[in-house]
C-alpha cells in the first residue's frame, strides 16, 4: 500500500513523516518542534531532521520565538500550502482507489484496525 501510494505522490513525495507535519503546521501556524514530535509521535532529533528537509525544499519556514530563543515557530510557504493542495488531492485518489477496491465495509474495518495498530504504538 505504502509502495502504491509512493507511486501516485510521484515528484510530490517527501519523506515519511513529512506528509503529517506539513498538514499540523498548515493547521497550526507557528507550531513549535516539540508540539510537532508531540503530535505526530516522533522523536524530537527527526522532527529537527524533516523540518529542516522541509524548509530547504522552500515547503516551510521557522522564526525563533520571542520569549524562548531555543525555540522556533514553523510556517506553511505558498510553496508549501500548494504542494499539500497536491498532497491532499492524491490522498484522496488512493482513498478512493482502496474504497472502490475493498468496498465499504471492509474498508471500514481496515480503518478501525489501522487506527487500533496507531495506538498501540
Amino acid at each position: 500500500m505504502f509502495d502504491a501510494f509512493a507511486v501516485i505522490m510521484g515528484d510530490d513525495r517527501l519523506r515519511p513523516g513529512c506528509f503529517t507535519m506539513l498538514i499540523l503546521i498548515r493547521n497550526n501556524p507557528g507550531i513549535t518542534q516539540m508540539e510537532i514530535a508531540k503530535a505526530s509521535g516522533r522523536d524530537k532529533s527527526s522532527v529537527a531532521k524533516n523540518l529542516r528537509y522541509m524548509e530547504d525544499k522552500r515547503l516551510i519556514r521557522r522564526e525563533r520565538v520571542e520569549d524562548d530563543r531555543r525555540s522556533s515557530a514553523s510556517f506553511v510557504t505558498d510553496e508549501g500550502e500548494a504542494h499539500v493542495l497536491r498532497l491532499e488531492e492524491k490522498a484522496r485518489l488512493q482513498g478512493d482507489k482502496i474504497r472502490s477496491t475493498l468496498g465499504h465495509e471492509r474498508t471500514g474495518r481496515l480503518m478501525d484496525l489501522l487506527k487500533e495498530i496507531v495506538l498501540i504504538t
